[in-house]
């Protein structure tokens, strides 16, 4: 039987203690990157042991799914406060939101600002605007309807300040 030797090219048997030099040292370095993974994959599972078993002898999977149960929980809420929140800006849309004052003398007479128009205004700019004329001899309460921030009745300068007082208002 021949030497496994002669099969080599030369430069490997003339450089053959260099190369058994290296081979020791390539060992080396993998042995110790093997207990270095060893080490670190022992503290990985030392890691999961302990969440897998927490204090209360709860482990990761019932935690996990407690959380999950309470996420969709929330998630269910969330959507009813929404849908509730919707429903109550539907609604508060036909609420009167808006008001809108304003005084002044009516009649040279009087001396006084006794007389008013208000106006009450929903979110669509429907209600009334409503107006009190004092005078010494007698007193008259008007009301007119409002839509979309106009009457089908003809309004006074004051109505229509109240109206653009009322819709001012945010």
């Amino acid at each position: 039987m021949q030497s496994i030797l002669q099969y080599l090219p030369t430069w490997i048997i003339e450089n053959k203690d260099s190369l058994a030099i290296a081979s020791w040292a390539v060992s080396a370095l993998a042995l110790a990157f093997g207990l270095a993974s060893l080490l670190a994959t022992k503290k990985a599972g030392e890691t999961y042991r302990r969440l897998m078993i927490g204090p209360g002898a709860e482990d990761l999977h019932q935690i996990l799914s407690e959380q999950a149960g309470a996420v969709r929980d929330l998630q269910t809420e969330v959507a009813r406060l929404r849908a509730e929140n919707q429903q109550l800006r539907d609604e508060a849309v036909g609420h009167l939101q808006h008001f809108g004052m304003l005084r002044y003398n009516a009649f040279a007479e009087t001396g006084s600002d006794l007389s008013f128009s208000v106006a009450w205004l929903d979110g669509r700019r429907d209600g009334l605007v409503l107006t009190s004329l004092y005078g010494r001899q007698e007193s008259r309460v008007y009301a007119k309807p409002v839509k979309n921030g106009l009457s089908n009745y003809s309004l006074t300068e004051e109505e229509k300040r109240a109206i653009e007082a009322a819709l001012r208002q945010q």
